[in-house]
């Protein structure tokens, strides 16, 4: 089946497996809405 792709996609897929923070931090630079939302989805801490 073919899904339609949302504009948006390619900016959550590039950081996929990967530590988003800086991205993150660049888009919504210390906003706490964003911030105390993100937190709510946290499932553990990534380690190299």
């Amino acid at each position: 089946m073919d899904w339609p792709t949302p504009w948006w996609s390619g900016k959550y897929l590039s950081i996929c497996g990967k530590d988003g923070s800086s991205a993150f931090n660049d888009q919504h630079g210390g906003q706490s809405r964003p911030k105390n939302e993100l937190a709510g989805f946290e499932i553990g801490t990534l380690v190299n």
